[in-house]
């Protein structure tokens, strides 16, 4: 659409914004808005008569925009008191200000959204983005009941440009270094490499760049600050759930990571990131269970475990009946039959396999890790796992179960079958 040659007027100025709209498939890009003004409620430089006039103004100016002229869909019915959906307390309509395309903007997260009106999609996807996590974990709403000017948003991931950058340092330099090489996955020499440098040295001549020995260094002094801060909005008598798991990677380096749960002040289920260990040795009970007494410990978090998550590998029976011995040494009550829950999904996994191998649905053919299955591999596997012959597997199985039913409510139906 081509652009705008009236600009908005001076008296809307301060319902301008901008937001980033989720483009599916692709990263999210910045949008520049005119939030359309309520005219039943008070603006904050006006008072109440003239809210009415900001609104009618917003209109005429929207009347002229390309998108208004020549609209995409049905011309959306801008702040209609007349709305049944509660969702519409919890955003806010919005314009596009180069084209007028109409938008609607999350008053908790600042997230720029589709309008249902002219798309014709409802508003399911409004309630769908309430429900993420995104929106769910932000703490301070972007906007409130008021049409003052937007506060910067809460958004993970920013554009650079309109995030208030502080002024320069060294320190402040080293902090946004470490940022930028774990966001994007680099290797910790990519400090020292020349092509790097000069491109650093192109932006801001007088910044010193550190090697990747004191990179290091800065990366773990980060660290250290962001675990001091993992557990702030922990309640003084607040339980806490653990979820764990121990792996090998491809690499043959073996890690255990340890998730923690707990319910804050605000009744909102909080999930962290407790630790991600480097693990020598075999995945025993006993050294998974030191290593989570040992982080425990140095939180002050033993008295307050409530439950352990694990799969239904016994080195994890193994490491419950461990915690609950060392527990028991400093007088704390605490039970590896009670408060141990195995994992759900691990359960349905291993249910599901166990189907799959009694209705015989299983691959017959065994292939070696990576090693492509052959045409008659294929056939043989078409042939055997075919949707008819499944269905008359279950088909036999519910039969037999049926009879067995059958004859333990009225044991002459064998006779009279």
């Amino acid at each position: 659409m081509a652009q705008l040659s009236i600009e908005p007027p001076l008296s809307l100025y301060y319902l301008k914004t901008s937001g980033l709209q989720i483009v599916r498939g692709g990263n999210d890009q910045l949008v520049e808005l005119l939030s359309c003004p309520l005219p039943h409620e008070r603006l904050p430089t006006e008072g109440d008569a003239e809210g009415e006039r900001l609104f009618d103004i917003w209109m005429a100016w929207w009347s002229d925009t390309t998108w208004a002229k020549n609209p995409d869909g049905a011309l959306p019915r801008w702040n209609s008191l007349g709305r049944s959906s509660p969702i519409w307390k919890q955003v806010r309509e919005a314009a596009n200000i180069i084209t007028g395309q109409p938008h609607v903007l999350c008053r908790n997260c600042g997230a720029v959204l589709a309008h249902p009106i002219p798309t014709g999609i409802g508003t399911k996807h409004l309630l769908n983005h309430r429900k993420t996590n995104l929106c769910r974990q932000t703490t301070s709403p972007v906007h409130g009941g008021q049409p003052t000017t937007f506060a910067p948003f809460s958004r993970q991931q920013q554009i650079a440009t309109h995030i208030t950058i502080p002024d320069y340092t060294q320190t402040g330099f080293d902090k946004e270094l470490v940022h930028v090489v774990i966001a994007n996955n680099w290797s910790f020499r990519t400090v020292e490499r020349p092509s790097f440098q000069r491109f650093i040295k192109f932006l801001r001549p007088d910044t010193v760049i550190t090697s990747r020995y004191k990179f290091r260094n800065a990366f773990e002094t980060q660290v250290e600050e962001a675990s001091a801060a993992l557990l702030q909005d922990l309640g003084p008598a607040t339980k806490i759930s653990v979820a764990l798991d121990a792996w090998s990677a491809s690499n043959h380096l073996s890690f255990l990571g340890i998730k923690v749960y707990y319910i804050n002040s605000t009744w909102q289920l909080q999930e962290r990131l407790l630790d991600f260990i480097p693990m020598r040795g075999q995945h025993t009970g006993v050294s998974m269970a030191e290593h989570l007494l040992s982080i425990l410990t140095t939180r002050d978090l033993r008295h307050r475990l409530l439950a352990i998550t694990a799969d239904n590998a016994s080195n994890n029976s193994t490491l419950c009946r461990t915690v609950q011995s060392y527990l028991a040494q400093d007088n704390i009550c605490w039970s590896a039959l009670e408060n141990s829950i195995p994992c759900l999904a691990h359960v349905i996994n291993l249910v599901v396999q166990e189907i799959l191998q009694h209705l015989k649905l299983a691959n017959p053919v065994e292939t070696a890790p990576g090693e492509p299955l052959q045409r008659d591999q294929i056939r043989q596997i078409v042939t055997t796992i075919s949707v008819p012959n499944s269905l008359r597997k279950v088909c036999v199985v519910y039969h037999v179960l049926l009879s067995q039913l059958m004859l333990q409510l009225d044991p002459s139906y064998l006779y009279r079958n």
